[in-house]
């Protein structure tokens, strides 16, 4: 979950309408449940004079718990709003996060993964009162 404040600048072209802006987005810490597996990948070669050479052992990417915690991310959003009667209007907005305030490899990695992805909202609108 997370919340979402975006400042935008609107143009108005007839029914169309054209914004953007910066986006600030606080991201609340991911529900995860804790897993402790390790694998240990071996790797063997056998080289040109038949001596057989053992790579060191990998035991891969570890995470933390507070790998998983709450995140405050600067971006932008831009979309394209129609509007086809005076109260009803489609909308697409695309935004995405380009910076946080991640600290360590594996908190970017969890970042990368899930909070910086781009995402694309099309919604339908109607407004109830008019002015």
């Amino acid at each position: 979950m997370s919340l979402e404040l975006p400042l935008m600048l609107s143009a108005r072209f007839n029914k169309i309408s054209i914004y953007g802006g910066p986006n600030f987005v606080y991201n609340f810490k991911l529900k995860i449940n804790e897993i402790d597996k390790k694998y240990v990948v071996n790797k063997e070669e056998v080289v040109s004079n038949a001596v057989q050479f053992n790579y060191p052992a990998e035991l891969g990417m570890k995470y933390a718990k507070n790998d998983f915690g709450n995140r405050f991310g600067i971006g932008y959003a831009v979309g394209v709003s129609y509007n086809f009667h005076r109260k009803i209007c489609i909308d697409l907005r695309m935004s995405k996060v380009v910076w946080d305030n991640t600290q360590t490899n594996s908190q970017r990695e969890i970042s990368n993964g899930v909070t910086k992805v781009p995402f694309t909202q099309l919604s339908l609108g109607y407004k109830f009162l008019e002015k």
